[in-house]
């Protein structure tokens, strides 16, 4: 199991050098960290960059968590900032009616 495991580490390690620069979506959980040192230990920082999705529906200790990892790893972080809930998607508005009145209230007062 360690041959395949080291093998399939070497294929990632490959394809990333083939790319020469990366931009490694972001969350700052387990598969997106380990991806981004693979990537910056093959590519180093100058040529990697994390990008994190800021979200209301992201709780705010993983976006601080992902701040950290980032420069703890020593990579340049972007953070796009989004509001799903002002999508005018009826999807959306119809998840946001299942919500209770006060905690669409709450949502609502909120400024992003």
């Amino acid at each position: 199991m360690k041959d395949t495991l080291e093998n399939k580490l070497n294929q990632l390690k490959v394809l990333i050098k083939e790319m020469g620069k990366a931009a490694i979506a972001f969350s700052g959980g387990v598969d997106s960290t380990f991806l981004l040192k693979i990537a910056k230990d093959v590519l180093t920082s100058d040529n990697v960059l994390a990008v994190t999705v800021k979200s209301m529906l992201m709780p705010q200790s993983e976006f601080v968590e992902s701040k950290k990892l980032a420069e703890f790893i020593g990579v340049r972080q972007v953070v796009v900032e989004t509001n799903e809930l002002l999508f005018k998607n009826e999807s959306i508005k119809n998840k946001i009616s299942m919500i209770d009145a006060t905690t669409a209230k709450k949502l609502t007062l909120q400024k992003f």
